[in-house]
C-alpha cells in the first residue's frame, strides 16, 4: 500500500533507448502506466519514432521526451551531457533503466548527484564475460536491480558482480480483470483461422524474430503431420518489428511451403484482443532460443491454456514441476514435437494444467502486487538518498 504523500516525492525518469517492442519494453510501459494512473509524475526518455515512443504517446499522463541520440561504440561525452541535461530538466530523483550498459554513461552523468537513485530491471542473465569486473564497478552505483524470478536472481548472484541485498525479485504481473476466461471467447477468432470445434489449435505469440523460435515451432509441426488422429491448426501470432527481420519472416514462410503445411499454418497479426487469442488456443508454445518466456506464457496460463516452453532461465518458475506445462530443450524441434504429442494424447492432463495454471498465476503474478512492490522500492530509494544527502550537507556545515 502506497503511503500517504509518497507519490508527491517520487519523480521517476524511465530511460528506454530501444527500437524494439519486446517483453522488457512492454513490461516497462505497463509499469509506467500503473504509476501514472495514480498520479505519480512519470517521465520517459525514448528514441523518437520507436515502438516505445508510439506506445507512450497513447498515455497523456506520461511525460514523453524523445530524441535521436544513440551512444557511440566508444565512450560518448555528448551522450553523457544529453542524459545529464534531461535528468536535470525533468527534476528526476529516480532513474529507472532496462539496459545496464547505460550505467557507463549514467554514472559520470550523475557523479555530482548522489541524491538521484538508479534502478535497473533485469529480464535475463548475461553470459559470463571478461567485462564482468568492469560491470561490477558500475553496478555499485545502482540502488537496486529488479529481476523477474528467483532463478534469474540466482544467476545474477553467481557472477558476484553486485551486492546480494541490492537484487530484488518482483514477479511479472497481469491484469486478471482483462485476462479472465469467463469474459473471453476465442470462437470467432478460431473461425477466421479455419478451426472448428474439433480442431486442436497450437499457437505461439511473440515478435517475429529468431530469438522467439517460430522456426523450431514449424519444424515440430511438420513432425506432427504423420499423426492423423487429430485435426490440428498451427498459428503464429506476432508482428514483424523491423525491416531487419524480413529475411526471418520469409524463411518461416519458406518452411511452411517446404513441409507442405500451407493448409494448416496461419500467420496472424497481434491486435488488442489478446485474451481472445489465448482463449482460441488449445496449447501455447514458446520454444525460444534465449527469450525468457514472460508475459506470453503467463497470459496463456491465465486463460487456462497449458504451455510448452524452452527450458531457459526463468521458465521453470512458470511451469512448476510440470503442473502447468512442459519444458523442452531450446532449438530442439523433435523434443518440442514429443511434448506437444504428450499433451495431445492426454486431454485430461492438458485441461488440468490449464486450470491449475490459472490458479498459479493468480497467486504469484498479480499486477497490483507488482505495483506495490515497485513503489516500495522507490520509497526506499527516496528515504536512502535523502538521508545520504542530509549527511553530506551536515559534513559540509562548519
Amino acid at each position: 500500500m502506497m503511503r500517504a504523500g509518497i507519490k508527491d516525492k517520487i519523480k521517476p525518469l524511465w530511460i528506454l533507448i530501444s527500437d524494439r517492442w519486446g517483453g522488457p519494453e512492454q513490461v516497462a510501459m505497463s509499469d509506467m502506466v500503473d504509476m501514472a494512473n495514480v498520479e505519480i509524475g512519470i517521465s520517459l526518455l525514448c528514441l523518437e519514432g520507436s515502438p516505445v515512443h508510439a506506445a507512450a504517446l497513447r498515455h497523456p499522463r506520461i511525460k514523453v521526451h524523445s530524441f535521436n541520440h544513440r551512444p557511440r561504440k566508444r565512450f560518448d561525452w555528448s551522450f553523457v551531457r544529453a542524459l545529464r541535461g534531461i535528468i536535470e530538466s525533468v527534476g528526476a530523483n529516480i532513474v529507472h533503466i532496462n539496459d545496464e550498459k547505460l550505467l557507463w554513461y549514467l554514472a559520470p552523468a550523475l557523479l555530482q548527484r548522489p541524491d538521484i537513485s538508479i534502478i535497473s530491471s533485469r529480464h535475463t542473465v548475461a553470459e559470463a564475460s571478461i567485462k564482468d569486473f568492469v560491470r561490477a564497478f558500475f553496478l555499485r552505483r545502482l540502488d537496486y536491480m529488479i529481476v523477474l524470478s528467483e532463478s534469474i536472481r540466482e544467476g545474477v548472484m553467481s557472477k558476484r558482480v553486485i551486492s546480494e541485498k541490492k537484487v530484488k525479485v518482483i514477479n511479472l504481473g497481469l491484469d486478471f480483470t482483462r485476462f479472465d476466461p469467463s469474459k473471453a471467447s476465442g470462437k470467432a477468432i478460431r473461425a477466421t483461422w479455419g478451426a472448428d470445434k474439433d480442431t486442436i489449435v497450437i499457437g505461439s505469440v511473440g515478435r517475429l524474430v529468431p530469438e522467439v523460435g517460430q522456426d523450431t515451432f514449424l519444424k515440430a509441426a511438420a513432425g506432427l503431420l504423420k499423426h492423423h488422429e487429430w485435426k490440428m491448426r498451427f498459428v503464429i501470432v506476432g508482428e514483424e518489428p523491423l525491416v531487419a527481420s524480413e529475411a526471418y519472416v520469409a524463411s518461416l514462410k519458406d518452411l511452411v511451403t517446404q513441409f507442405h503445411m500451407d493448409d494448416i499454418v496461419t500467420f496472424s497479426s497481434l491486435g488488442d484482443n489478446l485474451p481472445d487469442v489465448m482463449s482460441a488456443f488449445d496449447i501455447f508454445v514458446m520454444p525460444g532460443r534465449e527469450e525468457v518466456p514472460g508475459l506470453g506464457a503467463l497470459e496463456a496460463l491465465a486463460m487456462e491454456r497449458p504451455v510448452v516452453l524452452s527450458n531457459v532461465i526463468g521458465a521453470e518458475d512458470i511451469v512448476g514441476r510440470k503442473e502447468f506445462g512442459l519444458l523442452v530443450r531450446p532449438e530442439d524441434a523433435f523434443d518440442l514435437q514429443t511434448k506437444i504429442l504428450n499433451l495431445l494424447e492426454n486431454p485430461s492432463q492438458r485441461l488440468a494444467m490449464g486450470s491449475n495454471g490459472r490458479t498459479h498465476v493468480l497467486r504469484h503474478f498479480d499486477r497490483r502486487t507488482r505495483f506495490e512492490k515497485s513503489i516500495d522500492l522507490y520509497e526506499r530509494c527516496i528515504r536512502r538518498r535523502y538521508a545520504r544527502l542530509a549527511r553530506i550537507q551536515h559534513a559540509r556545515t562548519p
